[in-house]
């Protein structure tokens, strides 16, 4: 029975993953957790290539949504790359990477 129910959850997980690409936030959550591990508090040219971290998507997503609802995004463009050119629509203050 647990192989049962393994499969049919594992099946789930597959068939989810085949919907294409996840949300601006989520993929900004994803960045942020490969961001925090491989790139925050080093050395500027490590932080702008952290593994895992794809600095043209963060820019495209900014670019699409300049709001509050992007901010993980703006804090690591801004922490990575300070002034980029991508951050210059948000309108407010952009969080901390710290």
């Amino acid at each position: 029975m647990k192989i049962v129910l393994s499969s049919a959850a594992l099946a789930l997980l597959l068939a989810g993953c085949k919907e294409g690409d996840l949300p601006p936030e989520n993929r900004c959550a994803m960045y942020w957790d490969y961001y925090y591990n491989a790139g925050l508090g080093k050395a500027p040219a490590e932080r702008q290539t952290a593994a895992g971290v794809e600095f043209d998507d963060i820019r495209a997503i900014i670019k699409a949504d300049p709001s509050t609802t992007t901010k993980v995004c703006q804090k690591i463009l801004n922490d990575a790359f300070p002034g980029d050119p991508a951050l210059e629509g948000v309108t407010g203050p952009i969080p901390a990477a710290g």
